[in-house]
């Protein structure tokens, strides 16, 4: 008797759908604005006024925006399992992962590691071609969190 089993479903966001191009190209273009970002980015804090400056003359970006982007992604660091969620999909964009920074602001240390949880599940595709939530929403998602 042969038995056949169903391939595994794969659940995505519809910005990461394997059949649609343009959703391919974006997941590129998220994935290697984000890695610039991260490679530039200073790992002394000491040198943050510097990196960012050279990170603005480098990209056009100002030097406030060069600063936001690197806290947002110090930030990121901060939340182990929703990093690398990012690393493995580069499903959130810029404006998303700004957004997140912007809602933890002023939450103590000790707190995130249940955000981070809660945060990550939240933002792993449960469903094939699932919307992503917008930003407005993963807002209100870490308000009922903290």
């Amino acid at each position: 008797m042969t038995t056949v089993t169903a391939p595994p479903t794969t659940y995505y966001y519809t910005v990461n759908n394997p059949d649609d191009p343009d959703a391919v190209d974006m997941t590129k273009v998220r994935q290697a604005e984000f890695l610039v970002i991260e490679r530039a980015m200073p790992e002394d804090e000491d040198f943050f006024d510097v990196a960012s400056a050279r990170f603005a003359l480098s990209t056009g970006v100002s030097k406030t925006r060069a600063g936001d982007l690197f806290a947002t992604l110090e930030q990121l660091h901060d939340l182990p399992q929703l990093d690398a969620l990012q690393h493995q999909l580069f499903h959130l964009d810029l404006y998303r992962l700004i957004t997140i920074t912007k809602a933890l602001a002023g939450l103590e240390r000790k707190h995130l590691p249940r955000v981070d949880e809660h945060l990550t599940d939240y933002l792993t595709p449960q469903a094939p071609n699932q919307d992503l939530p917008s930003a407005q929403k993963i807002k209100n998602k870490i308000k009922a969190i903290r």
